[in-house]
C-alpha cells in the first residue's frame, strides 16, 4: 500500500509545534527497572526518616556505606574526596572535591528535611476523665482536620540531667503501641460538620490520647498519668520534668507506599554515587531546616552547557517522573 506523503504543513507542524509525550513512552525497560528499584530504596528511606534527625542519620548511614568520610576542621583534601559534616544532628552537608579551582563554580544541590508534624509541648502529659494525654502544637502548615483518628507514632530525643540523650521511637517496630487524636463520634458532630474545614478540629484539640489503665497499688490521683510515666521511666529512664529538655515529634503511623506516579528527589543518590561530572571544584549537598512540607529536593547548577553528558548515568531514567524533564528535557 502506497504511504500516504505528508502536506507541506503537516511537515511544519511536526518540525515547529512542541507535541507532548507522555514520560512513560520514552521509557525503555530497563530504564523503568532502575526507576523501580530506585523508589524502593526511596520508601525505604522516608520510612527510616520521621524526623529531621532520623533523616540525618540515615544520611550519615549511606553516605559512609559510599565512602563519605566525617569532615574535620583543617584536614587535607584532594580531589575526588568524599567527605560529610553533621550540623547538630538535624541538618548535614555532603561534599565531593572537584579538579578545578573554586572560581570556576560550584555545583550546590540543596533541599528541606522538616515536614508538618504535632511537636510535644514543654509540659505535655495530663489526665483527664481517667485518659491520659499529651498536649502538642503544631509545626508546619498541617491541615488539622486530617490528623485526628489516624495511628501516630513517638519520635525524638530526650536530654537527660547527666547530659546524656535518649533516642525515643515508639510505634516504628512491631508490637508497639500506636497512639491517636480523637474525635467526636458522627452522631454527635452535627454541630462540628457546619465548619468550614480550617475550624472544625482547632489546634488546642490536637492533643495525643496515650493511656487509660490506672497505676496499681496507689490511691492518690492521676492514677493514669503516673502509670504512663512510669512506663516511660522503666524504658527511657526518663521523669516528667525531663520533658523540658526533650525534642519529640508525633508523625502520621504510615509507610511509604507506591501512588499512581510519584516524582522522586534523585539528589541525595546522585551526590553519593557520583552520577553527575565534576569538572568543579566543589559539588555539595546540603539539607536544612527550610518551609514546611513534605521532603524535596531541587538540583540546579550555574554552570548547564557541559553538564549534559550526566544523561549517561545510572539515575537518567528517573527524570521521566518530572514533567518538566520528560516533555522538555531541561534536566542538568
Amino acid at each position: 500500500m502506497e504511504e500516504k506523503q505528508k502536506t507541506t504543513g503537516e511537515k511544519r507542524r511536526e518540525a515547529l509545534l512542541y507535541q507532548q509525550k507522555n514520560g512513560y513512552d520514552c521509557l525503555s525497560p530497563a530504564d523503568e527497572s532502575a526507576m523501580r528499584a530506585y523508589s524502593e530504596d526511596y520508601k525505604k528511606f522516608l520510612d527510616s526518616s520521621m524526623t529531621e534527625r532520623e533523616a540525618v542519620d540515615t544520611a550519615i548511614s549511606l553516605a559512609e556505606a559510599r565512602g563519605f568520610k566525617p569532615l574535620v576542621r583543617g584536614m587535607e583534601l584532594r580531589p575526588g574526596d568524599k567527605v560529610y559534616r553533621s550540623n547538630r544532628g538535624k541538618a548535614v552537608m555532603l561534599a565531593v572535591v572537584g579538579s578545578q579551582p573554586l572560581d570556576q563554580g560550584a555545583k550546590i544541590g540543596a533541599a528541606h528535611i522538616d515536614s508538618p508534624r504535632l511537636d510535644l509541648k514543654p509540659s505535655p502529659l495530663y489526665e483527664d476523665a481517667e485518659l491520659a494525654f499529651l498536649k502538642t502544637h503544631y509545626y508546619g502548615g498541617i491541615r488539622k482536620y486530617q490528623w485526628v483518628t489516624i495511628p501516630l507514632e513517638l519520635h525524638g530525643v530526650v536530654a537527660l540531667k547527666d547530659g546524656s540523650v535518649v533516642k525515643v521511637a515508639i510505634g516504628s517496630a512491631a508490637g508497639d503501641p500506636l497512639f491517636t487524636i480523637d474525635d467526636l463520634l458522627p452522631h454527635l458532630g452535627a454541630e462540628q460538620s457546619k465548619k468550614p474545614l480550617g475550624e472544625a478540629i482547632p489546634g488546642e484539640n490536637l492533643n495525643i490520647l496515650v493511656g487509660s489503665r490506672p497505676f496499681q497499688d496507689d490511691e492518690g490521683d492521676q492514677r493514669v498519668k503516673l502509670a504512663i510515666m512510669d512506663i516511660l521511666n522503666q524504658k527511657y529512664g526518663i521523669v516528667e520534668e525531663d520533658f523540658i529538655s526533650a525534642e519529640l515529634s508525633v508523625v502520621p503511623a504510615f509507610h511509604a507506599r507506591t501512588s499512581a506516579l510519584t516524582a522522586l528527589s534523585s539528589a541525595l543518590m546522585a551526590m553519593m554515587t557520583g552520577c553527575a561530572p565534576m569538572p568543579l571544584w566543589l559539588r555539595c549537598w546540603i539539607w536544612r531546616r527550610r518551609r514546611p512540607g513534605p521532603p524535596y529536593a531541587c538540583w540546579q547548577t550555574r554552570k548547564r552547557s557541559d553538564q549534559r553528558a550526566s544523561r549517561g548515568c545510572s539515575l537518567r531514567p528517573l527524570t521521566p517522573l518530572c514533567p518538566t524533564c520528560a516533555t522538555r528535557k531541561r534536566c542538568p
